[in-house]
Parts: C-alpha cells; sequence; structure tokens
C-alpha cells in the first residue's frame, strides 16, 4: 500500500504543470548535451581548446590572491628590505615598499576583486572620508588618473608588480655609477663561480719543492 501510495505520488508530480516543466527541462538539456558531444566529435580540436580555455580560466579564478595576502607580502618585503644596509638594498624597491606601507598606515589603500585577477589601488583619502567623495564631485579623482592610481595585480596567487620591483632587492646599482661602463654589467660567461672557488682554493695549497730543485 505504502508503494502505491509513493508511485501515486510520484505519478501525480509527473503529471502536474511542474513536474511537465522539469520533464521538458532535463530533455532539453539532454539535448543540449547530445549536441556538445556530437560537436566534440566533429572539432575535437576546438572542443579541446575550450576545454582547456575553461580549465585555466577556473585555475585563474581559484588562485586571485586576497587582500590579507597583500598587506603579508608588504610587511614581508619590507621585512627583508629592513635586513640589508640603506647602502646595499635597491633604492627602486625600498620606495615602492615603502610607498605601499604609507598607504597601507593611512586607509588608502584599496582591494579589487575582478574574477579572474585582483588588483590594489590607491585611493586620493581614506576609507571614513569616503561619504565626502559621494557628494562633493570635486573631491573625486579623474578617471584619467586610473592607471595610475594602480599599484599591483594579483593573478595566479602572487603580486607580480611587487614581484619585480623586489627583483635584486639587496643590489645598489648606485654603488657601481663611478666604475667605467664595461664594469657595470656582467655576461653569463662571466658568471664561473665553480672555478673562481677552485682558484680562491688554490692559495692555500702547500708548494712543493723537488730535492734536485731544493740542491740548486
Amino acid at each position: 500500500m505504502a508503494a502505491e501510495g509513493t508511485r501515486g505520488v510520484w505519478g501525480r508530480f509527473v503529471g502536474s504543470r511542474v513536474g511537465r516543466w522539469f520533464r521538458s527541462l532535463l530533455q532539453d538539456y539532454a539535448a543540449a548535451a547530445a549536441d556538445v558531444t556530437s560537436g566534440a566529435r566533429r572539432r575535437p580540436g576546438a572542443a579541446a581548446a575550450t576545454v582547456t580555455s575553461l580549465a585555466a580560466a577556473a585555475a585563474a579564478a581559484a588562485t586571485v590572491p586576497s587582500a590579507d595576502s597583500f598587506d603579508a607580502a608588504a610587511l614581508d618585503a619590507a621585512a627583508a628590505l629592513g635586513l640589508l644596509s640603506p647602502g646595499t638594498r635597491s633604492p627602486g624597491a625600498d620606495l615602492h615598499v615603502q610607498r605601499l606601507l604609507r598607504r597601507r598606515d593611512t586607509g588608502r589603500l584599496r582591494y579589487r576583486h575582478l574574477v579572474l585577477a585582483a588588483v590594489v589601488y590607491e585611493s586620493p583619502r581614506a576609507a571614513g572620508t569616503a561619504a565626502y567623495a559621494q557628494r562633493c564631485r570635486y573631491l573625486r579623482p579623474p578617471w584619467w588618473e586610473a592607471p595610475r592610481r594602480v599599484l599591483d595585480v594579483g593573478f595566479l596567487g602572487r603580486w607580480w608588480l611587487l614581484r619585480r620591483r623586489l627583483r635584486d632587492y639587496d643590489v645598489n646599482d648606485e654603488e657601481f655609477a663611478a666604475l667605467p661602463e664595461r664594469l657595470r654589467r656582467l655576461r653569463p660567461h662571466q658568471l664561473r663561480s665553480h672555478q673562481n672557488e677552485r682558484e680562491f682554493a688554490e692559495k692555500f695549497r702547500h708548494v712543493g719543492v723537488a730535492e734536485g730543485d731544493a740542491a740548486r
């Protein structure tokens, strides 16, 4: 009796207007899936490219860095630069990190999640004064200054501008400004550390003197 009642309820649901709508929806999905499958068989290259693009977009969306990660990266960069003396750290990296920290301390950093990437940009005022910008159009920054206000772009789990600015952060090019031009650059074939270490170790080797040479 319970099974007949269940079949009766299911039968009434299938015969109702909502049931017919769900059945037509499932039929539409099945037809669409069949069309996609047949299209993929006809054009496997395009199907593979589409699947690859969707997978890459999903991976990019899943690895968008957060605002906390930017704060952590900026603080780590400041700590790494703080371990160096002012004469050895890169001036460009030091100025960029100090600029980020000043904007952060004054509440002028803004974070925006753009689905596939994230942007950190500079606001002309702190977060507490945002209401004034809504009332007074003279406080709003002009649209052509938007590119200059962007401080970093987050993509694939990294903040790329900060990463680029911190490249060779422990090298101060101003230290070598007095050298000739040919001595300011090192080419890959000049970086032979193993050969330099071997020649350095040669200085500490004992010099052997043969008996014949000692008699002379």
